[in-house]
């Protein structure tokens, strides 16, 4: 469902897929950017490979995921699961948006 819109810097893309349990209660589409995706692999310290290891999908859906956000919502649920188990949380806006971080210290 993500796709490229016109005059984001730097043409990143903003994804959408449907999620159950990880926004918050009542919503059904999460908006997670690909600069999100990657700020929050690079606060785990986990490389590409590691944490496609942990979400069990392929290392290229994660290249995907930072990459135009085009992946499935099943590969999508599975990454976020593997991101939190690492001590990140999502920061939503407007109950369906990820638009930041928040780490375990």
């Amino acid at each position: 469902m993500g796709r490229n819109s016109p005059g984001r810097k730097g043409g990143a893309a903003l994804m959408t897929h449907r999620a159950s349990g990880s926004a918050p209660s009542g919503s059904s589409i999460v908006f997670f950017e690909p600069r999100v995706a990657r700020a929050a692999r690079a606060y785990t310290k986990l490389g590409h490979t590691a944490l496609a290891k942990a979400a069990n999908v392929a290392t290229r859906t994660v290249f995907k995921l930072e990459r135009d956000g085009n992946i499935t919502h099943e590969s999508l649920e599975k990454i976020l699961k593997a991101l939190a188990e690492c001590g990140v949380t999502m920061i939503y806006k407007d109950r369906d948006h990820v638009v930041g971080l928040k780490f375990k210290c």
